[in-house]
Order: C-alpha cells, then sequence, then structure tokens
C-alpha cells in the first residue's frame, strides 16, 4: 500500500516537472507577444 502510494506521488512529480518543462518550451518558443496576449487574455476574463 505505502509502496504503491510513493509510487503514484512519483509518477504525479514527474507528470508535473513534463507539465512544466512544457509550458517553459510553449511560453519560449511564443515569447514575449504571447505572454502579453495571455495577460490581456487574463485581464479580460478576470473583469
Amino acid at each position: 500500500m505505502l509502496h504503491g502510494m510513493y509510487g503514484y506521488q512519483r509518477a504525479k512529480a514527474s507528470g508535473a516537472g513534463m507539465g512544466m518543462a512544457i509550458a517553459a518550451i510553449v511560453l519560449g518558443g511564443i515569447g514575449s507577444l504571447g505572454i502579453i496576449y495571455l495577460v490581456w487574455l487574463l485581464n479580460d476574463l478576470w473583469w
């Protein structure tokens, strides 16, 4: 049981790391224009 939970936590952590790496690559590819658009979009949704 404990080992299964540990494996699950590790899988979740590596999955989050992969997601963050992909997000970093995507944001890097888009560049500052993408960030400005994202901020504008979030601002538009917020208000």
